[in-house]
């Protein structure tokens, strides 16, 4: 006889997330118990972006003049 679970969570696990704000000079990073961490942005620049990223298929990057 093969083993059954007797329960199953039907949610899966999914790690708790922080929110992310940056701005001028820091980042922040609201952790999911409550903290706020701030890291300064020393000689940086800061660039928003939403997460897109432009790919080449093979046959765009291969084809030549």
């Amino acid at each position: 006889m093969g083993r059954t679970a007797l329960y199953r969570d039907p949610i899966p696990f999914r790690p708790a997330r922080a929110e992310v704000q940056l701005e001028p000079d820091a980042v922040l990073l609201a952790m999911p118990d409550g903290r706020v961490r701030r890291h300064t942005l020393d000689g940086c620049t800061p660039l928003t972006m939403d997460g897109f990223v432009a790919a080449r298929s093979d046959a765009a990057a291969n084809d030549g003049p």
